[in-house]
């Protein structure tokens, strides 16, 4: 119909030797108005939070340089509303492709407890291609944006229908932090493996 809505959410949560070492939030929900086949509106609402960040230590003994990377404890958060024009760029019913870009507001809150409300930007990529009634890839890219830094990313996967109720899906998502808080890396990758 004329309008499309997509809720979605994801929770990560890890516990190593009894003590947690994995906290991760995100949620979304997005309406679109469709104007003309190709052309539509929309509006975004989003909130991510991570309970534990990626530290970088770089270290340098007799000569060579050897890099760890561990996840400290330390809060980061990070919202944004916002709305624009989209465009559907392929609608055919196994390959779909459609892009859309907009201002809004955006929070966010880094690891040291510094914030900022300010004027951004989202721009997103929504890519569907179903290789057969069973098996099927997407692909969603967002580049968020505003003076503090911009967030782009990437969640690929494949998923394959194992019933009329049940889906499984292998995703790899990454993350990137133009300007991470000092010390943490600016890249966060993970695999995923869920059963819908």
């Amino acid at each position: 119909g004329d309008w499309n809505h997509l809720i979605g959410f994801a929770v990560e949560y890890g516990e190593a030797n009894g003590i947690k070492s994995e906290e991760k939030f995100f949620g979304t929900y997005e309406a679109n108005r469709f104007f003309t086949p190709e052309w539509y509106g929309f509006a975004v609402g989003r909130y991510q939070y991570d309970g534990f960040l990626t530290r970088t230590n770089t270290a340098t003994v007799g000569g060579v340089t050897t890099t760890t990377t561990t996840r400290v404890a330390g809060a980061e958060t990070n919202a944004f509303l916002g709305f624009g024009p989209g465009y559907r760029v392929l609608n055919k019913e196994n390959h779909t492709w459609r892009v859309q870009a907009g201002p809004g507001v955006r929070y966010y809150k880094d690891v040291t407890g510094n914030s900022e409300t300010e004027l951004g930007a989202i721009a997103s990529s929504r890519y569907y291609y179903a290789f057969n009634d069973t098996v099927s890839f997407t692909m969603d890219t967002d580049i968020l944006g505003s003076d503090v830094n911009t967030l782009i990313s990437n969640d690929a996967g494949i998923n394959y229908r194992v019933s009329n109720n049940l889906s499984t899906r292998v995703s790899y998502r990454t993350e990137y932090n133009t300007d991470p808080t000092a010390g943490l890396k600016s890249t966060d990758n993970s695999i995923g493996i869920s059963l819908v």
